[in-house]
């Protein structure tokens, strides 16, 4: 696994603010993904997905699930330009969102400077019956990793990384999954 070093967080957030310009309104998750993982979790009254850009994770889940709360988080200054959407880092936690939501789901790991904290994070903003789903493709990670993916990493080290802060791997999607990639389904262990 390897991260690229930036100068200091500024510069993380600069790269990162522009990265999400220049792919303005690009939505990476599949709709059949977040159909599969609704199908896993029928149930979900908070859902919470990290690097969002366009929205596309919310609006799709909000289709299965009507009427649970839907936030999006993106660290781009133009958050608030997509639905259900605020401007924050996933790699910082907010207080307030620890041990409240039922699925967690993100596909940018590789756009976080820390995976093991960052996923942490993620963690501990699960519910007792949340599940945590993190998608990842080891056929488009940039070996390195650069400023705008910093992370380089292969399934293994992400797998690795999940079960090292004790996350139960419970199962992983891997139908119609972007690019060949996966889906861990992971929760808390008891």
């Amino acid at each position: 696994m390897k991260i690229h070093n930036y100068k200091d967080y500024d510069e993380y957030v600069k790269w990162q603010i522009q990265t999400n310009k220049e792919k303005k309104g690009w939505i990476y998750v599949k709709p059949a993904t977040i159909n599969q993982i609704a199908k896993n979790k029928p149930f979900a009254a908070t859902i919470l997905c990290h690097g969002t850009r366009a929205a596309g994770e919310q609006t799709f889940f909000k289709k299965h699930f009507p009427n649970a709360e839907i936030i999006g988080t993106e660290i781009s200054d133009n958050a608030t330009e997509y639905p259900m959407t605020i401007q924050h880092d996933f790699n910082v936690q907010k207080p307030e969102w620890v041990g409240k939501f039922d699925i967690v789901y993100s596909n940018a790991i590789d756009h976080s400077i820390d995976p093991k904290a960052t996923l942490s994070t993620w963690r501990d903003q699960l519910s007792q019956t949340g599940r945590l789903y993190v998608e990842y493709c080891q056929n488009q990670s940039i070996p390195g990793g650069n400023v705008n993916d910093p992370l380089d990493a292969t399934d293994q080290e992400i797998e690795n990384l999940l079960l090292e802060i004790d996350l139960n791997i419970v199962g992983k999607i891997t139908k119609d999954v972007k690019g060949g990639g996966l889906v861990f389904i992971c929760e808390k262990q008891k």
